[in-house]
């Protein structure tokens, strides 16, 4: 079994069609991976798909099909990560130590706390089509991917 943590970068790329797109659809077909989401993830997806939609690159039927799809698999497909405490912290001590805005320090510190779950689900996967961020979470321990290395 495959675990994956997909940044919200990534995760889009399963709704609308971007470079990466057929990678990141390709993972999440594959029904024996396990994919965690931070629950930050359905604000920032959402904002990303209305924000394609407010520059014309999506209809506003097309936003609200997307965006239904979205929010179904955000609640019934995905492991959600947990936004406690101690996710924040690690947060914290990662925007001090590293150039990175606030919303991808707390993706990658929920990242960086999964490892506490069961063996079965490592190695993680850390997914997101940010350079910056994945230098960052290599630099951290974790193995990463670029969707945008598999247009």
């Amino acid at each position: 079994m495959a675990a994956y943590f997909l940044d919200a970068s990534a995760l889009v790329k399963a709704y609308v069609q971007e470079p990466g797109s057929g990678w990141v659809r390709q993972i999440l077909r594959r029904g024996a991976n396990v994919t965690f989401v931070s629950p930050l993830s359905g604000a920032e997806v959402l904002a990303a798909i209305a924000r394609k939609q407010r520059l014309g690159e999506l209809d506003l039927a097309a936003r609200d099909r997307i965006g239904a799809a979205f929010r179904r698999d955000y609640r019934g497909r995905f492991v959600h990560t947990s936004l406690r405490g101690m996710v924040i912290e690690k947060a914290m001590t990662l925007v001090f130590d590293h150039p990175l805005r606030a919303y991808d320090a707390v993706q990658l510190a929920s990242a960086l706390l999964l490892p506490r779950a069961p063996a079965r689900l490592r190695p993680l996967l850390f997914v997101s089509a940010d350079s910056a961020l994945l230098r960052v979470a290599r630099q951290m321990g974790l193995s990463t991917e670029n969707p945008l290395d598999h247009p």
